[in-house]
């Protein structure tokens, strides 16, 4: 029997955070509040995101999926609290 494709894991979600919101590197490092070094460095796998940081894009995915204006990222959250 063929087997079966890896889980994804967290850089899969990371990338599909950037493809869902049109992000580059800067735009999710500020979404996430990290450095673009960080994003480049989970994207090619050089370092592991621990839970937080995998919580925080899963958590800016499901605000997406809800339809919540925060998940566009950090400038509509800025708007919003104006």
């Amino acid at each position: 029997s063929p087997a079966a494709a890896p889980a994804p894991g967290p850089a899969d979600l990371l990338e599909q955070a950037i493809a869902l919101f049109g992000w580059t590197e800067a735009q999710a490092a500020a979404a996430l509040q990290t450095t673009e070094t960080k994003v480049s460095a989970w994207r090619s796998g050089e370092v592991a995101m621990t839970l937080p940081e995998v919580m925080t894009v899963a958590a800016l995915i499901g605000l997406h999926a809800a339809g919540a204006p925060a998940a566009a990222g950090p400038s509509a959250r800025r708007r919003g609290s104006a």
